[in-house]
């Protein structure tokens, strides 16, 4: 039972990282104002491609998800869905 557990857990974790890591991506092309596919992924941060200085970390894309300057058609709602999965 255990095994299938840590299965569907991981899957669910999995699941969740990119879909945290697809929207950080969106987030992070408009801060660096360049296209997603300008876009490239190294550890801890996104870099534009051929400039690796111009870059933001998951730090720096957490900090503008909290408080504000996200892409047109956005709003700190994603963030806070109204239903919950857990038992209570």
């Amino acid at each position: 039972m255990g095994l299938a557990v840590d299965a569907v857990g991981g899957a669910a974790a999995a699941l969740a990282a990119r879909k945290i890591r697809a929207k950080a991506k969106t987030i992070a092309a408009h801060l660096l104002e360049v296209g997603e596919a300008d876009l490239e992924w190294e550890v801890d941060r996104f870099k534009v491609k051929g400039n690796p200085e111009q870059s933001k970390t998951m730090k720096e894309i957490a900090m503008v998800a909290h408080t504000g300057n996200l892409p047109d058609g956005w709003s700190r709602a994603w963030m806070h869905p109204n239903t919950t999965t857990h038992r209570t």
